[in-house]
């Protein structure tokens, strides 16, 4: 009996290490904030997405609520969550808010979609009839901070943040320990997709292809195009992490493209990418058997 309690724990053992990595995104579309409004009134935020901005990247509708903690009475809150601010509206004209929610309105000039006014969102709000309370904020590196409007009256508002998404996307490699390692410690944005392409010894190397949009404005510099790349990862026999190897390959900010591609052999590719914005060039070894990218120093 022992024999063959040894025996599976053996087998479970291998087949829990010979798993391959692999790739799990976690998604979330909601935000709980704490703050304060005007002097010593302590607010709390629900707030959840409703929409995506097809014009615009990372722009989204939003729906939910802000309360008094000493009252505790929900307010139904909608507006817009952008990538620099949060503008949210209380209204009781439940045809403004649907319109709202889907990027429009409609009043004296006719249908108005709301994509034009994203930016100026303040000014044009501020002359609708149907809004009762208004947040107009920013997003700060560890706060959400502005105004609240209503009736003449203003008060500062600001909100407790770990950072100024409202999705948020976070992407983890599932190793063959169990373990899971956050990408967002690459320092590359959230907004990035990944995918393992080469996996070596037992997935302590791995290869991920990333791309990511370069600006979340489309209509601005670079918003149509991608940052993409290839980033090898070693990890120990315990699996931390012990290096990486960043071969960014397509930069729109940085002029950056692959000048010259060379086919080695079947699992060997070098590429030489160059960098028009400091006129440097350098070279990728990328090995797909042994999960490993090799990085020259630029070069003038």
């Amino acid at each position: 009996m022992r024999h063959y309690i040894l025996t599976f724990l053996l087998f479970s053992s291998f087949l829990s290490f010979s798993q391959k990595a692999e790739i799990v995104p976690i998604t979330s579309y909601d935000r709980v904030l704490r703050g304060e409004l005007g002097d010593n009134n302590a607010i709390t935020m629900y707030l959840k997405v409703a929409q995506s901005s097809d014009n615009v990247g990372y722009i989204y509708s939003v729906k939910g609520w802000y309360q008094y903690n000493k009252i505790g009475t929900p307010i139904p809150l909608v507006g817009f969550w952008t990538g620099s601010e949060v503008h949210l509206f209380v209204s009781e004209d439940d045809k403004f808010n649907k319109n709202l929610l889907n990027f429009i309105y409609e009043g004296e000039k006719g249908k108005q979609y709301l994509h034009n006014f994203m930016y100026d969102m303040e000014s044009f709000s501020s002359k609708l009839p149907q809004i009762k309370e208004r947040f107009h904020l920013k997003i700060e590196q560890n706060r959400i901070q502005g105004d609240w409007k209503s009736n003449g009256k203003r008060f500062w508002v600001s909100m407790n943040s770990n950072n100024g998404r409202i999705l948020n996307e976070v992407n983890y490699i599932k190793l063959p320990n169990g373990k899971y390692f956050d990408l967002s410690n690459l320092g590359i944005p959230s907004r990035t997709s990944f995918e393992v392409i080469a996996s070596a010894n037992n997935s302590q190397n791995l290869i991920l292809n990333y791309a990511y949009q370069a600006n979340l404005n489309y209509s601005g510099r670079c918003g149509g195009a991608a940052t993409s790349g290839k980033i090898a990862l070693v990890f120990n026999e315990q699996y931390a992490l012990q290096s990486y190897t960043d071969a960014q390959l397509e930069n729109c900010y940085r002029d950056l493209t692959v000048d010259d591609l060379t086919k080695v052999s079947e699992t060997v590719t070098k590429y030489k990418t160059f960098d028009y914005s400091s006129s440097t060039s350098e070279e990728f070894v990328v090995d797909t058997q042994k999960a490993t990218i090799v990085k020259t120093a630029p070069k003038k």
